[in-house]
């Protein structure tokens, strides 16, 4: 691993704990009534949050909380909610 790699994961290790470690009690509430119990919404949030980490050097800094709960209410092929759908913003 390079010194620039090194700097780019130190940097994306610091975005992710400002942008997202603070909303994550947001995301499980809004994933618990997405999926209907609370272990599939730790599994929702789980993988919100990689794709967060994944992403978060593409992320423009702006509505980091609509960033990340948009992230939860979009289909993986591993997620599955309440009743079998697929998560929902708009509870369809």
């Amino acid at each position: 691993m390079s010194e620039s790699d090194t700097i780019e994961d130190s940097a994306r290790r610091r975005a992710f704990r400002e942008v997202v470690e603070p909303e994550i009690e947001v995301m499980l509430r809004v994933a618990r009534g997405l999926t209907g119990n609370a272990a599939d919404a730790e599994d929702l949030v789980q993988e919100s949050r990689v794709r967060a980490f994944k992403a978060i050097d593409r992320f423009d800094g702006r509505y980091p909380r609509a960033w990340l709960l948009r992230s939860c209410a979009t289909p993986t092929p591993t997620c599955t909610v309440a009743n079998g759908r697929s998560p929902s913003m708009t509870g369809s």
